[in-house]
């Protein structure tokens, strides 16, 4: 039943997915909106073929059936690259109870890219995670691969330690009229609070107020580890 549920909630656009053996490695990111059309995404999917991923891994693009125009199903049946279409009720806390998540706020997500596109992984990876053993979930319309990142995470010692997972950290940069690194603390970002406060009214500021302001926050655009580790990650994101 919970693999049947999930499966009507995040779909192929095209036709069905398929574990192929030689492919257990897994990039996945979400493109939900008009602005992650097929020329928006075209550096990202060119350079996952340039960087010799397609060799050995799956791309999973998440996106909104809307999007599922022409151009992007094209540009993305020519790369092997699957397009997911995500269909599930915005207000999707009994979505989270049928997949094992209770969340502690009583306020269900909202309707905010930011923070749907983690059930949408979390529910891809559920429905598929027996096809994978490796994970790395990414930025896509401003993101584009240099090198095969599997490579590190075969590497011994790239992880610190025993949870098999590595996720991406801003910790400076400037901002006009801010100090270094004031743009990268929960209360001097006002997108980081919008997104916190939509999962729950005033959850960040009371995150503020738990940590007496040092709240420095923690860049998850680029993400990467094991199957098994990026879905106990998840786990924890979705249980805020």
């Amino acid at each position: 039943m919970l693999l049947l549920l999930l499966l009507l909630l995040l779909q192929p656009a095209s036709a069905p997915f398929a574990c192929n053996p030689l492919k257990r490695n897994l990039v996945i990111g979400a493109s939900f909106g008009s602005k992650y059309n097929a020329e928006a995404l075209r550096p990202f999917i060119t350079s996952f073929v340039d960087a010799g991923l397609s060799k050995h891994a799956e791309v999973f693009l998440l996106v909104h059936a809307s999007q599922k125009n022409p151009g992007l199903v094209s540009l993305a049946n020519k790369s092997s690259v699957q397009l997911m279409v995500a269909e599930v009720d915005y207000q999707h806390k009994a979505s989270l109870r049928n997949i094992g998540i209770h969340q502690r706020n009583s306020t269900a997500l909202r309707a905010q890219p930011n923070s749907m596109r983690w059930f949408h992984t979390y529910s891809a990876l559920v429905t598929w995670a027996h096809c994978f053993d490796k994970v790395v979930s990414t930025d896509t319309r401003d993101a584009f691969f240099q090198a095969d990142p599997f490579v590190h995470i075969t590497r011994p010692g790239f992880f610190p330690t025993q949870e098999q997972i590595r996720v991406g950290v801003r910790t400076g940069g400037q901002e006009a009229g801010k100090r270094n690194g004031e743009c990268c603390t929960l209360q001097h970002n006002p997108w980081n609070r919008g997104w916190l406060n939509a999962i729950s009214p005033h959850a960040a500021d009371e995150l503020v107020r738990q940590y007496d302001g040092y709240t420095p926050i923690l860049c998850s655009g680029v993400s990467l580890g094991t199957t098994d580790a990026f879905r106990a990650y998840l786990r924890a994101v979705l249980a805020i």
